[in-house]
């Protein structure tokens, strides 16, 4: 009887812990209030450029990976180890040394996210790693001998059947578990039900069709695309789930391999609509921690891009910085980003105005730029629960800029970035509610008052206006203009009563208002040429905007 009530007490316990660590930790999962609409820029899905099947990045992506000393497998089986083998026997190289150490190896903790209570959690990461090792040579006993591949799949990938779970391990079933770790986890197990069925194991258990896994995990990935992707532009949590999805893709059947294909040309969209020359800085959900990384050009995402690239062209300079395990399974899977993806990724048309709504409980990303520029919009955070990361408003040039401190770009009010809004973004102009940051190299051209003028293209002149409440950045068509006289024409028809009291008159003569400290789930710019804006992002479609006819 005592046993009972320590056991019931210890239940009670958990719960209410769980129950007070409830509204901290469900903001990892998607809201499913309302789904995305479709905007009016389809995402593209055309494939006709011809695309090699080898690149010298792949290849050193492999070399990287295979000559690396096989670590400890219970302190590096997570990310590591699983990559080492993997190229390693891609390379058809050390294949006797990868087989004797994955035979001496077992399961080290269960899937789903990591926490006090799961404290062994996480082996999804190594199960997801596995799979291709799998699917690549269990045909191949030379490469995977017949005995490795028997521990491989009993003993080393243990995700089977139709358990089909969304729940972080041990809060009762009260906490979802976030995207990249339900994709690696139900994905390991739906992909490991079809090897089993499609080499002879015909039990219920490993038929997705009838056990429901098909539809189940069809469901998820549908799901994603409709309420928005949740860990969007995610460091490190997105890398994984492109692995995730590039591993369904490859080797998975039927409605889960269409749908992952769909999730990944979506997400690659929105990488080239918001990148230029291959850098980008937009919001992201997860980790605020984040806020400290400064680099525009190592984010997971990229590593990706420049290796599909990779297969298309040999003129970029395409070295991954950062991210070479996330790099690796782009350069493994047959996946190939559509055709206006790449072209927009390394190439940009005359002008385009892009937002891309993310859904209930977060905030839009939004890009106005062309071959010379790129103006990204830094987001807005949505309480802390969101786990939305704002960035500044940043300003790229064909410069090559490396670091946040090298480029033109406002944040504000203040260094909290809880309490930014940093949506304040239109065609050619940009505004916040902070100074703007003048990168040290840059030397003004004109200055009047508060404004100041700068050179950052042969087409384009950038004027900036600076107070302590309202940081504004404008391009001004050069149009043969001296310096002096574009900033003239445009301080003239801006004055400073006018600007303080949120209303701007851009050089091609388009009349916006906007309301610097705007509520954070709200767009700053208020009216555009006297029409009142839609600025609740929240019900924003996916794209919306323009892009030029012919692109």
């Amino acid at each position: 009887m005592k046993k009972v009530w320590i056991l019931a007490l210890i239940l009670i316990t958990v719960t209410v812990l769980l129950t007070a660590l409830l509204p901290y930790t469900t903001g990892a999962a998607r809201t499913k209030t309302l789904a995305i609409p479709q905007g009016n820029i389809p995402v593209p899905a055309q494939r006709n450029y011809p695309s090699s099947n080898h690149s010298s990045v792949q290849q050193e992506l492999l070399d990287h990976w295979s000559s690396m000393e096989l670590p400890d497998w219970k302190e590096k089986h997570k990310v590591t180890v699983p990559r080492i083998i993997l190229a390693s026997l891609l390379n058809e190289t050390r294949i006797d040394e990868m087989n004797h150490y994955l035979q001496n190896q077992k399961a080290v903790g269960i899937s789903g996210s990591r926490w006090w209570l799961n404290p062994e959690g996480d082996y999804d990461f190594t199960q997801s790693a596995l799979i291709p090792i799998l699917f690549e040579f269990s045909n191949r006993p030379e490469i995977l001998y017949p005995e490795t591949l028997q521990h491989l799949i009993t003993e080393l990938i243990v995700e089977e059947g139709n358990a089909f779970n969304l729940k972080v391990p041990k809060t009762l079933g009260l906490i979802e578990d976030t995207e990249n770790h339900i994709l690696m986890t139900e994905g390991t197990r739906f992909l490991k039900n079809q090897w089993y069925w499609e080499n002879g194991r015909k039990d219920f258990n490993y038929d997705n069709v009838k056990n429901g896994m098909e539809e189940k995990l069809s469901h998820y990935l549908i799901e994603m695309y409709n309420y928005g992707i949740y860990e969007f532009n995610s460091d490190p949590y997105l890398g994984y789930t492109l692995c995730a999805l590039l591993n369904l893709h490859t080797y998975a059947k039927g409605p889960v391999k269409i749908w992952s294909e769909k999730l990944l040309d979506k997400m690659n969209w929105q990488y080239a609509l918001g990148s230029h020359q291959l850098r980008r800085f937009p919001p992201i959900r997860r980790q605020y921690e984040k806020h400290k990384i400064k680099a525009l050009n190592q984010d997971y995402h990229t590593a990706a891009m420049k290796t599909w690239l990779s297969f298309y062209t040999d003129t970029l300079a395409l070295n991954i910085e950062r991210g070479e395990h996330i790099a690796l399974w782009a350069a493994i899977m047959p996946y190939r980003p559509a055709d206006q993806v790449l072209e927009l990724s390394v190439r940009k048309p005359d002008a385009y105005f892009v937002k891309i709504g993310h859904g209930a409980n977060s905030c839009p990303e939004i890009y106005s730029g062309n071959s010379s520029f790129l103006i990204s919009a830094g987001g807005a955070n949505q309480g802390k629960r969101s786990l939305i990361l704002p960035r500044p408003i940043v300003l790229f040039t064909c410069a090559g800029e490396r670091e946040l401190k090298d480029v033109f770009h406002i944040m504000g009010p203040g260094g909290d970035f809880m309490k930014w809004n940093n949506t304040g973004v239109y065609e050619k102009f940009a505004v916040a509610a902070g100074p703007v940051h003048v990168p040290k190299h840059q030397k003004s051209l004109a200055n009047i008052g508060k404004w100041q003028l700068f050179e950052i293209c042969a087409e384009y002149y950038l004027a900036i206006y600076g107070s302590e409440g309202i940081g504004i950045m404008t391009l001004l068509d050069k149009d043969g203009k001296s310096p002096n006289q574009a900033l003239e024409d445009i301080a003239m028809i801006n004055p400073e009563k006018n600007i303080e009291q949120g209303n701007f008159i851009q050089d091609a003569g388009i009349h916006l208002a906007f309301d610097a400290l705007s509520p954070k789930n709200q767009w700053v710019i208020t009216e555009i040429d006297g029409q009142k804006t839609n600025r609740n992002f929240e019900l924003w479609p996916d794209f919306e905007g323009y892009l030029p006819p012919d692109f």
